[in-house]
């Protein structure tokens, strides 16, 4: 396996972070939605996610993240290694 073309690794860092910023988007604006929503089923989940983010440190949140991923993925018989395995 030779290595791979640093413009293929850029391209994948860019894709990564765009689906990143949408799901954050979308994630935070039905977080925001669900807080001004006058049902207490969907207002107090709502809020108890945000202020346990809100108050949780990043490199904490980071370290539970890489933690819980998978180190290896199997796609369709392929399988792929993370960049941190």
């Amino acid at each position: 396996m030779g290595a791979v073309p640093v413009h293929v690794g850029f391209l994948f860092n860019i894709l990564i972070s765009m689906f990143a910023m949408l799901f954050g988007t979308l994630a935070g604006a039905a977080l925001g939605l669900g807080q001004v929503s006058k049902f207490a089923v969907i207002n107090r989940p709502s809020w108890f996610f945000t202020q346990l983010f809100r108050n949780s440190p990043w490199l904490v949140i980071l370290f539970i993240v890489l933690l819980a991923l998978p180190f290896e993925i199997v796609i369709f018989g392929q399988s792929s290694r993370s960049p941190t395995g």
